[in-house]
């Protein structure tokens, strides 16, 4: 019973706001970051498959490190506008 309640507490909710227009922006900031991730992901993955250079395995994206990278870029692309 104690794992239960150490696993799910209320008080301590990863939830970014507690109103419904919070929570939408953030569902809604996830989902267009993701795009943009996979959008690029799938150009650099064309541009990767084309020279295979006889590599034992095929080069796979970190899509982590991509997200991470287009926060910060689109957060520094819109303080320069």
């Amino acid at each position: 019973m104690l794992l239960s309640r150490t696993k799910f507490n209320p008080e301590r909710s990863t939830a970014p706001s507690v109103l419904v227009k919070g929570v939408l922006q953030n569902l809604h900031a996830k989902l267009l970051t993701k795009n943009f991730a996979s959008s690029a992901i799938h150009d650099a993955k064309l541009k990767i498959e084309k020279p295979k250079n006889n590599r034992l395995y095929d080069y796979k994206i970190n899509f982590t490190f991509t997200i991470n990278q287009l926060k910060y870029n689109i957060v520094r692309f819109t303080m320069n506008m």
